[in-house]
């Protein structure tokens, strides 16, 4: 049995300790959080130990590995804590708020011999992967562009969200990997920003809360990236690719495909399942602990924060907080 806590007991945790307590190869010991609130309520939702700090949880309890869920600016200080305390660890995204902090993270796993893996959830949704399979065997012809969606209103003023010093950014920091995730899954190469322009603030005057993003990824393909967190774009698919015989959409309720002169969408898939996502990657977690290779290098996490720094710099700003080289996003003026 793997014994298991959590770091950050945050509304991300909840999902990750879903996971941990559905899985008969491991157990949830303890949780840290510095808010008695809330260890309050992780303590009475999961029956487990709470603790008011990493040091504390660590003195006090026996445990194999942790997974991280504090903002991403604390990251680098608590994935090298727990490391030196020889724990494997696996992070949300972003892995950090820089590159530089990212890949020091990555030299360490490997000094100290541990599993570090970053929080990946749309690499275990199989909806995309089946895309991939489709559009690789030529069924909608040669792929020619492509569309990334994560578009809802999320009130994020007067959370850590909207803190620079602490979130690193605003919606591209939050989203930019998971849009980076679809892409490199779905069309199997990374993607490169060509251009990028954030809109009006409207969640929090601190924060970028609308991006739109142009990318270019293998064999000129081109694409865009729509993030939000303050309009809706009222779509079922998050992911769409056409090509020069048709279009497929990977959907959140399931997916479907349709080559150019047919009238009607043919079905797949089963939809996104968050649950069953979260599911997929403690198994690939747990899988590099008995020995075998991970599903997604931590090198791929690196790229993805890579990825939201060309963001920035597109747009003519830094992401970074303090720390990091750069200025803080989105706290230049307008």
């Amino acid at each position: 049995m793997i014994r298991m806590a959590i770091v950050g007991c945050g509304r991300i945790a909840a999902q990750h300790a879903a996971a941990i307590e559905a899985h008969p190869e491991t157990c949830l010991v303890a949780a840290a959080d510095p808010h008695p609130e809330a260890r309050r309520s992780f303590e009475e939702r999961w029956r487990c130990r709470t603790h008011a700090s990493i040091d504390r949880l660590l003195a006090e309890e026996e445990v194999d590995a942790a997974i991280v869920c504090t903002p991403p600016a604390l990251h680098l200080p608590h994935v090298e804590r727990l490391m030196f305390a020889g724990k494997h660890v696996l992070c949300e995204k972003p892995l950090a708020p820089t590159s530089t902090a990212a890949r020091s993270m990555v030299v360490r796993a490997r000094a100290t011999d541990r599993t570090l893996m970053a929080s990946t959830k749309f690499r275990f949704v199989p909806d995309l992967h089946e895309t991939r399979r489709r559009t690789d065997a030529g069924e909608i012809g040669r792929p020619l562009s492509c569309e990334v969606a994560f578009c809802a209103p999320v009130a994020v003023d007067g959370r850590w969200m909207s803190q620079p010093e602490l979130s690193g950014g605003g919606v591209v920091m939050d989203n930019g990997s998971h849009a980076f995730d679809v892409l490199a899954t779905a069309m199997g190469t990374d993607p490169v920003v060509v251009a990028a322009a954030f809109g009006p603030r409207i969640s929090s005057p601190a924060v970028e809360d609308t991006a739109e993003i142009q990318v270019r990824l293998g064999s000129g393909i081109v694409g865009r990236i729509g993030l939000s967190w303050s309009h809706f774009t009222k779509d079922l698919d998050y992911f769409v690719v056409h090509g020069t015989q048709g279009t497929i959409r990977t959907g959140w309720a399931g997916s479907c495909v349709r080559r150019h002169g047919e009238r009607d969408w043919s079905a797949f898939g089963w939809g996104y399942d968050k649950t069953a996502a979260f599911a997929a990657q403690l198994e690939d977690f747990l899988e590099t602990l008995r020995g075998g290779c991970p599903s997604v290098a931590p090198e791929a996490a690196v790229r993805a924060v890579e990825f939201v720094e060309e963001v920035y710099r597109a747009e003519g700003r830094t992401a970074g907080v303090a720390g990091g080289t750069g200025s803080r996003a989105g706290t230049r003026p307008r």
